[in-house]
């Protein structure tokens, strides 16, 4: 597989996992605007799975690019009309907020940048005021946080994506990629450490790791600055790859499935276990994790590589 090829399935994959992570309404009851969301979520979903699918199929990609683009327009739409036509009913039912980060993640989907942000911009005022505090879903919550840092991810894309190496810099795409993980990051803290959303948040930081593997091939930087580089990105690599180990956890699932997942990222963003490393790896990352248990995770700690302090190249 090419390293183009690499940089899209890092992103696309982050994508598609989280519909797995984001069972928006869960228990609700089966009211209609409750419905309504329900359908655009499934909507959604069948969006991402076809994204997901059309990497399997390159000769499939325009046809499975339009079929997602209309699922996520058809979500979005729905939702908008519904916000606009429903919004203080959805409000008092405290599906407000649920609503308009599906319909958010949709136009960002799209393309729609703008959109999608203005939403989130407004996301403060997705709660009624009688709701008691701390009760909206910590979810909603944390991936309206993660919204701007997603965006980010996509943009250093479009940089990397430019075929000539002349317009390319590397110092932009850096501060895009170390601005999306901080952002990440404290969308992370929002949600408990054995909430399912922490598995799509953590591949999504280790899709910023790709993009940063990638920044480095092209880029081309030579003596201390590539062993600088390239040793700070895969130190990052080992330490997400190891709370994804952990989170996995949290998410139903065998644990073939996880170990599929974990070293698929491990390859893809350029650290894969090994017994000989100095500092030797986590032992959660051994193949297969038979150490990967809630006793070993309580006492992980792996320092990471972001922010990234090597010397800066001129460009």
């Amino acid at each position: 597989m090419s390293c183009t090829s690499f940089h899209r399935s890092a992103k696309f994959l982050a994508v598609s996992v989280c519909l797995a992570a984001t069972a928006f309404l869960g228990g609700c009851v089966e009211v209609e605007n409750a419905k309504t969301i329900r359908e655009a979520q499934a909507e959604f979903s069948r969006a991402a799975t076809v994204e997901n699918s059309s990497l399997l199929a390159a000769e499939q990609g325009v046809q499975a690019n339009t079929e997602a683009a209309t699922n996520y327009r058809m979500a979005a739409t729905t939702l908008q009309k519904l916000i606009a036509d429903k919004g203080g009913n959805l409000k008092k039912d405290n599906l407000l907020c649920t609503a308009m980060i599906i319909e958010a993640l949709s136009w960002w989907r799209l393309g729609d940048d703008d959109t999608a942000m203005k939403i989130t911009n407004n996301s403060s005022g997705c709660v009624d005021s009688s709701t008691p505090a701390g009760s909206q879903p910590a979810r909603d919550m944390a991936l309206f946080q993660a919204l701007p840092g997603l965006i980010r991810i996509d943009q250093a894309n479009q940089k990397l994506a430019n075929p000539t190496t002349s317009s390319f810099r590397f110092n932009e795409v850096m501060t895009l990629l170390a601005d999306a993980n901080t952002i990440l990051q404290t969308a992370r803290n929002q949600v408990g450490t054995g909430h399912p959303l922490q598995l799509y948040l953590i591949q999504s930081q280790l899709a910023i790791v790709r993009n940063w593997q990638y920044a480095i091939l092209k880029k081309n930087p030579s003596g201390q600055q590539l062993i600088c580089e390239t040793a700070h990105a895969r130190q990052q690599c080992i330490k997400l790859a190891a709370e994804l180990a952990c989170a996995a956890l949290a998410v139903p699932g065998t644990m073939d499935s996880h170990q599929q997942l974990l070293e698929y990222w491990q390859f893809v963003a350029g650290c894969p276990y090994s017994a000989n490393n100095n500092p030797p790896d986590p032992a959660v990352l051994s193949s297969p994790p038979k150490s990967t248990t809630q006793a070993a995770c309580a006492q992980l700690n792996v320092t990471g590589g972001f922010p990234d302090n090597c010397a800066s190249p001129t460009q």
